[in-house]
């Protein structure tokens, strides 16, 4: 269901929203545009604390968090944002998304219609909300065993892959504005790419009341240029978890979520936790 992204790029286009001239944020938003959300988380994440409250922040720790598999800190940047500028189309568009992925299928639909509630809304997002809609409709049929699962591949150039400088020199405030002359490994390095995305979701209904969720998901991202092969990285995601509802709106989750990051073919990160 990665066709929601095309919906942000619509209501992006639509909107009167214009991105404040900040390198941090600058940086972010390419990194996530060029394939590469947990370097945008890693770059984002720190400043939380900071810089929470900030429209465009909010909204870009969103997409990082969304886009490498951290969908309850995802919600919780977008509904910063709402709460600051609650008419964001892309913001509760990716919301509606993220509660989607977790299988919170009446959230997602609530959002969902608030959306396209908005007559400014183009008609080819409201054609692929039309798409999650009917899969939530489906989802919540009487069918006890739902299996779903998504393949995308991906080629492209990367001019930047490194996200280094333009220049060879930089000024270091510092050090009172001293020249710097950096070494050719940290100006940008330029290849092309292929990338992988596989995600399997299972639901099964035990009776009306309980449910069991699971999923994983492989992300893959490789580059042709040996300078830049130390760039190649693998995301692997899973979780399993079972869901009691209490009514239509109230339900109790709770799940067992991990991730392994790999770079350049060797173990980075994994993260092990239970959401509830």
């Amino acid at each position: 269901m990665r066709n929601l992204r095309k919906i942000a790029l619509v209501l992006l286009v639509a909107s009167s929203f214009i991105a404040s001239a900040d390198a941090t944020l600058d940086n972010a938003r390419q990194l996530i545009e060029s394939g590469n959300p947990e370097q945008a988380w890693e770059l984002l994440a720190p400043l939380n604390d900071q810089r929470a409250g900030d429209v465009e922040f909010d909204y870009l720790l969103g997409m990082a968090a969304l886009d490498t598999g951290r969908r309850t800190e995802a919600i919780f940047a977008f509904e910063r944002v709402l709460a600051v500028q609650y008419d964001h189309g892309q913001a509760r568009a990716e919301l509606a998304r993220a509660h989607f992925e977790l299988n919170e299928l009446n959230r997602a639909k609530q959002q969902f219609d608030r959306v396209l509630a908005d007559d400014t809304v183009p008609d080819a997002a409201r054609d692929e909300i039309g798409k999650f809609l009917s899969a939530i409709e489906e989802v919540q049929s009487d069918v006890k065993t739902k299996l779903s699962a998504h393949v995308a591949l991906a080629f492209g150039n990367d001019d930047n892959v490194n996200t280094g400088p333009t220049s060879s020199r930089v000024a270091v405030p510092a050090f009172g504005g001293a020249i710097v002359v950096l070494n050719d490994s940290a100006l940008p390095i330029e290849s092309t790419f292929y990338s992988t995305q596989l995600r399997g979701n299972l639901l099964h209904k035990f009776g009306e009341k309980t449910q069991l969720l699971a999923g994983a998901g492989f992300n893959q991202r490789n580059y042709s240029d040996s300078d830049a092969e130390p760039f190649d990285t693998r995301i692997i995601n899973y979780n399993v978890g079972v869901r009691r509802l209490f009514s239509e709106f109230h339900h109790f989750t709770v799940s067992l979520q991990g991730q392994d990051f790999d770079l350049d073919g060797d173990d980075y990160r994994s993260v092990l936790g239970v959401l509830g």
